[in-house]
């Protein structure tokens, strides 16, 4: 924790460990001096991974990237992290870029969503415009393999046919036409570029010319910033 201010800011070892045990405190790490003197192997998964967050804000970032960062934690654990994450963001007036698999990771902590396929950004669009409205074949397939509480139970969730495409040699037109149950020949023609699919100023945009039309009167507004 110490070297990047240390080596980059000019912070003496004894300032640097100060400055350090600050940290510790603000990520919530109980005895947060004494830790200071701890292994990595004496601190528990959810431990470390606040100490890896300190490491994360210690030169005052303007925008915290933050990859899979509940990856292995269980329940509780994951949802202190994300509390953590979300009251920092408030806190030091930070942007986040949170990366994640986790759908539901993402519905309770970003502001707007962007998915991505084969290394585009397929769909784009605040938070609940994605959750209610999905105009992406990737996105609603996405959707549809989420178990729902306000659902019928079935025996199993529904699953996307076949593989992602190798980076190397992606298929030509739309990556993810060899998947999609909506493709028609010209997907295979051009890579679709992104479109408005309303026209709200709130920019829901998708890479697909067949999208999944938003039904009339769906509107979201009050986008936070």
């Amino acid at each position: 924790m110490a070297e990047p201010l240390i080596h980059y800011d000019g912070f003496s070892r004894r300032a640097a460990a100060s400055r350090c045990a600050e940290l510790l405190d603000l990520v919530g790490l109980p005895a947060a001096r004494e830790r200071l003197r701890s292994y990595p192997h004496e601190l528990s998964g959810g431990m470390r991974q606040r100490v890896l967050i300190a490491m994360a804000i210690s030169r005052e970032p303007q925008v915290l990237i933050a990859d899979e960062p509940t990856t292995a934690l269980d329940v509780t654990i994951q949802s202190q992290v994300l509390q953590l994450i979300d009251r920092l963001r408030k806190d030091l007036r930070m942007a986040l870029i949170l990366i994640t698999h986790d759908l539901g990771v993402v519905a309770g902590v970003t502001d707007r969503i962007a998915v991505m396929y084969a290394g585009r950004i397929v769909e784009t669009a605040p938070t609940t415009a994605i959750f209610d409205h999905p105009g992406h074949p990737y996105t609603r397939a996405l959707m549809e393999s989420i178990p729902r509480m306000d659902r019928e139970r079935v025996e199993h969730l529904p699953a996307i046919p076949g593989f992602p495409p190798d980076p190397a040699a992606p298929p030509p037109g739309c990556a993810f036409q060899p998947r999609c149950s909506a493709a028609r020949a010209a997907c295979e023609d051009a890579v679709p570029v992104l479109l408005p699919l309303t026209s709200s100023a709130h920019g829901h945009l998708v890479r697909c010319p067949y999208p999944a039309p938003v039904p009339v009167g769906a509107d979201h507004r009050g986008e936070p910033s």
